[in-house]
């Protein structure tokens, strides 16, 4: 297994159960996106329901989170 050092960014995306993208799972479209891109993971939980910040109750969602690896080019910038 391929062990990740260094800094990283956690981006969470929360989306609708029944978004998609050309007839295809929206969630499915951005973590395949995010592999490409080489980012360090992303997985997707399915969300019953819950409120953050904003106080507004979410159901039926989905809950995408990728961890990014800082840019090495550049001390410290962080890239998607």
């Amino acid at each position: 297994m391929t062990r990740l050092t260094g800094g990283a960014l956690r981006v969470t995306v929360l989306i609708g159960e029944s978004d998609t993208w050309h007839h295809k799972p929206l969630y499915t479209e951005i973590v395949h996106r995010a592999h490409a891109a080489g980012l360090a993971g992303a997985s997707v939980f399915r969300g019953i329901e819950g409120f953050g910040g904003s106080a507004l109750i979410l159901d039926d969602c989905e809950v995408i989170r990728y961890a990014a690896r800082e840019n090495p080019g550049r001390k410290g910038e962080k890239s998607l």
